[in-house]
């Protein structure tokens, strides 16, 4: 499609169409019995997803800038170069067309060398840091365990340590790995990540974290807007936040890994959507004030040590709130709240399945099934909300579905742990009631 001579539109929606397709088919509610037999369809949606789908949006756009395709050859081994880009948590490494390019055509003894000094590196540190994290304290952890406990102080400290410093140095880790495997192809790509923790503002940590990732929405969304509105400078900064954050990150992150990961067209992006909205407001005021200083021509503030510490001590404080305060619990509100709120009412049905009362099961789950149906197939590879709606429609209630029931339930054994005790014991319960009915419907 790349290189027949149609309009270009018709090549983009060649490509949302593609993209639609493998959505459409990882969307487990359609086939949940057959998910449930081919994990390995998911699998492969993410890798199409995640390894490619940047790539083929940088292709499409330089293509259209070049106004013609790039050479067969060129073409070719930029996507067979795909191994070294399908570990992508976090979209770590995307190459451009023409840089990648010119790494081919002129190779560097010093970029190779930098390549193995960087694979060294990032690998000691993911390792150090896996060791330290492991066996001596986990941020993280300990971040979750004072937010329980409603130990504020401690959280704000420790979420501090583990949002950006913990997620920093696992995210310079994998990134360095990547990278300094391209390097020593000699492929000149440069860090994905230009030292985030140094940044003295929160523009300055947006331009510093993920800069491959940057660069996308850079092009694609930041340019054309500031382009159409350059006379209007104010207005120019607002709108092109609101397209790179509210329409691009939002977009290419459900694109390239919600439905695959998650397995459903509803497990919507909530927060990154929240993130994103957050981040708009906040790099839209810091844009604005620095454009107000400007054209008043006032002079860059001095710096002192204690300013300069202070002010990165307020972009991680910024950053966390906007990441782990908007946007994870905008996450934890919209999807994982709700089904704990049910947890205590099904443990309760769980215990009166486990001794024979399926009536007084029944009639604590009254009116539940639907809802329950609906958190199982907005997270279809969640094993416990997979039996729990097994559960809730195999008890004998004008909502009972066996069928559904034993799609739910083969969905929970296909993703869930059996070494797990909840997970088993879930299971066993489901099964059983399962297998009752199912006897007792075919007896009637």
């Amino acid at each position: 499609m790349l290189y027949a001579p149609v309009w270009h539109g018709a090549k983009v929606l060649f490509v949302a169409a593609t993209f639609a397709a493998w959505m459409l088919a990882c969307h487990v509610p359609l086939a949940p019995r057959f998910h449930a037999a081919h994990p390995a369809l998911l699998v492969w949606g993410y890798v199409f997803a995640a390894g490619f789908a940047f790539r083929i949006v940088w292709v499409l756009h330089q293509a259209r800038m070049a106004s013609a395709p790039p050479p067969l050859r060129d073409f070719l081994l930029y996507f067979l170069f795909a191994p070294f880009f399908l570990v992508l948590p976090y979209m770590f490494a995307i190459p451009r067309l023409d840089r990648f390019r010119d790494g081919l055509i002129e190779r560097d003894p010093e970029v190779e060398a930098s390549g193995v000094h960087m694979l060294a590196s990032s690998l000691a540190l993911g390792v150090a840091l896996f060791a330290f994290t492991t066996y001596v304290w986990s941020p993280r952890h300990a971040f979750e365990a004072a937010l329980r406990a409603g130990r504020l102080g401690e959280a704000a400290l420790a979420g501090l340590a583990y949002y950006p410093g913990e997620v920093t140095a696992i995210a310079v880790s994998g990134s360095g790995i990547l990278i300094g495997l391209v390097r020593i192809l000699g492929i000149a790509l440069a860090p994905s990540f230009d030292r985030p923790l140094a940044a003295r503002s929160i523009t300055e940590w947006w331009q510093r974290w993920n800069t491959h990732f940057r660069d996308v929405l850079v092009d694609l969304f930041w340019y054309p807007v500031m382009l159409r509105l350059r006379r209007r400078p104010y207005l120019s900064i607002w709108a092109g936040c609101g397209s790179v954050f509210l329409a691009g990150s939002v977009l290419l992150h459900w694109v390239a890994k919600h439905p695959f990961h998650h397995g459903s067209l509803t497990a919507l992006p909530v927060g990154i959507a929240c993130e994103s909205a957050v981040m708009t407001v906040v790099v839209g005021l810091a844009m604005t004030r620095a454009q107000w200083r400007k054209r008043r021509g006032l002079a860059p503030r001095a710096s002192s040590p204690l300013h300069v510490a202070l002010a990165r001590l307020g972009t991680y404080a910024l950053v966390f709130a906007t990441v782990v305060g908007a946007g994870y619990g905008a996450t934890y509100v919209a999807t994982v709240r709700p089904f704990e709120q049910l947890a205590p009412l099904l443990a309760e049905a769980r215990e009166l399945v486990a001794a024979g009362r399926l009536q007084d099961a029944a009639g604590k789950l009254a009116g539940q099934a639907q809802a329950l149906r609906a958190l199982a197939d907005e997270e279809p590879l969640a094993p416990l909300r997979q039996s729990a709606a097994a559960l809730a429609l195999a008890l004998p209630s004008p909502a009972q579905d066996l069928s559904a029931a034993a799609a739910y339930l083969a969905l929970a054994r296909t993703y869930g742990d059996p070494l797990v005790p909840v997970h088993q014991l879930w299971f066993a319960t489901a099964e059983t009631l399962l297998k009752r009915e199912s006897s007792h419907d075919a007896t009637r």
